[in-house]
């Protein structure tokens, strides 16, 4: 349901430039794939629907909403022979056109990707402010270069040999492997929740806060990152009603929020604040999805 949604709002703000879409999942019913196949019909896209063989995945780190299939997107460069991607995380929302960073010259660069705003998530990883930590839900990535350097299976092992600093799975072990070898995109191209919980200031290395203000007031991708999503009776989101707009356009239209429930109506009137409060807590000390706050 949020992929259809992504892909919906990728299509319609991008007609003529995308010729192929790759899908990697773990599983889709023939359901799904008619409901999929009925959004891009409109459109001249091929899409390739790839069933990661994902055993080579088990044990490794998973935390709080995220699982095994966030690592599918290491095992790209082994399951299809471009020489470069765009990489599009599901939760995202498509507001306008994405040449900009596909023309994007990666030269020796591992990646380009967007810097997030102020963030250290923690020092050991040895990802420091001043390196930058990037959202790995959007990256144009250099296959060519991942493949020639085994970086996929590189950031694999680092998770399985470093599993107490892993709190974003496969983003941070890309971050502490490509450090100073990843070319920063603007932030508008991922506008993570990071950013509209400002945990950031404004003399941080890479904070712009023109460039955020920008962002906020006109993004390109908006990046529902974090536990609570728009399809969320909870969620305060200040994008959820452009994409539930994008879903009653698909055929998930008659779905309801998913904890449509007095305890959701609940969460959702809780002030900003406090829900703030509560997730940056959930993130210091409970990294292992043990509370959960949405």
């Amino acid at each position: 349901m949020p992929f259809s949604v992504a892909l919906l709002s990728l299509l319609e703000n991008n007609k003529g430039d995308i010729e192929k879409i790759y899908l990697f999942c773990d599983f889709l019913s023939g359901d799904e794939k008619l409901k999929l196949q009925k959004i891009i019909s409109d459109f001249q896209v091929e899409m390739q629907c790839i069933e990661v063989d994902d055993a080579q995945l088990e044990k490794l780190v998973t935390t709080l909403h995220f699982n095994k299939t966030n690592y599918y997107r290491l095992l790209i460069p082994e399951l299809i022979a471009e020489k470069k991607i765009l990489y599009l995380d599901a939760d995202i929302l498509v507001l306008g056109s994405l040449m900009p960073i596909w023309e994007v010259n990666l030269e020796d660069n591992y990646l380009a990707a967007v810097w997030t705003p102020g963030v250290e998530w923690h020092p050991e990883l040895g990802v420091s402010k001043k390196d930058g930590y990037f959202n790995s839900g959007v990256m144009l990535i250099n296959l060519d270069k991942w493949r020639g350097e085994n970086l996929g299976q590189k950031t694999i092992q680092f998770v399985k040999d470093n599993p107490r600093l892993i709190w974003f799975v496969d983003q941070c072990g890309l971050n502490a492997l490509t450090k100073s070898k990843w070319v920063k995109i603007p932030l508008k191209y991922n506008l993570t929740v990071d950013v509209y919980e400002g945990i950031f200031h404004e003399s941080d290395p890479g904070v712009d806060m023109a460039e955020i203000g920008k962002a906020i007031e006109d993004p390109v991708i908006v990046h529902f990152s974090g536990t609570s999503k728009p399809w969320h009776t909870s969620n305060q989101h200040p994008y959820k009603w452009k994409f539930w707009k994008y879903l009653w356009k698909t055929p998930y239209s008659r779905l309801l929020p998913q904890d449509f429930c007095v305890t959701g109506v609940v969460k959702y009137l809780t002030p900003k604040s406090v829900r703030s409060f509560f997730r940056k807590i959930q993130y210091r000390y409970f990294p292992r999805g043990k509370f959960k706050w949405k």
